[in-house]
């Protein structure tokens, strides 16, 4: 890109990445209820239909869908940053559950 061509580029604001779920009500328990992201919107084409979902926290936007999209073998690394829990705030005992569940170097679950 030159410098001319810099000056016209959109300006991109923001990612919002699109995650494939296998269950609506547990994305709703894991992502809303455990990590307090607020559930924007949904939408299912008809009723009993797989969800798109908008959800977000301040500063994070994510969509999730439930209709199986993904390409096979494709993959995804996403390095999240996260405050320090307080051990009196409840957060340290959830984290230390959570970090126990993961492998340091990566997680991949197999879809069914």
């Amino acid at each position: 890109m030159t410098a001319d061509n810099a000056a016209e580029a959109p300006n991109i604001a923001t990612i919002i990445p699109v995650f494939g779920i296998g269950s609506y009500d547990e994305a709703v328990a894991h992502y809303v209820d455990w990590l307090g992201f607020n559930l924007d919107w949904e939408w299912r084409s008809a009723p009993g239909r797989p969800v798109i979902m908008a959800i977000s926290r301040p500063g994070v936007g994510l969509m999730l869908n439930e209709a199986n999209t993904s390409a096979v073998g494709s993959s995804l690394v996403l390095h999240v940053a996260i405050s320090r829990p307080s051990p009196t705030n409840g957060t340290h005992a959830a984290r230390s559950r959570l970090l126990s569940t993961c492998s340091p170097r990566t997680t991949s679950r197999a879809s069914a």
